[in-house]
């Protein structure tokens, strides 16, 4: 997932979990953000993780949606695919 461009430093994603409801596949992440008094490097960023999920694990096969959220359930994109 991407975060989008940052105007500092100090922002970051990472995976959180994987649950998968039939066809759908939420890929849960967790945003990191600067606080206002912390030290952080002044340029333009872009914070992004990859993950790889192994097609042997989700339950259905097929065309999947791949739903990226965050914990507290703000979507942030989806992506279609389909696992022979």
């Amino acid at each position: 997932g991407i975060q989008g461009p940052k105007s500092t430093g100090g922002y970051g994603i990472s995976f959180t979990g994987l649950e998968q409801e039939g066809h759908e596949v939420h890929v849960i992440t967790k945003w990191t953000e600067p606080g206002c008094c912390d030290i952080v490097d002044m340029g333009l960023t872009q914070p992004y993780t990859v993950l790889r999920v192994d097609s042997s694990l989700l339950t259905n096969r097929g065309a999947i949606i791949f739903l990226f959220e965050t914990e507290t359930g703000r979507h942030l994109g989806r992506v279609s695919a389909t696992i022979p």
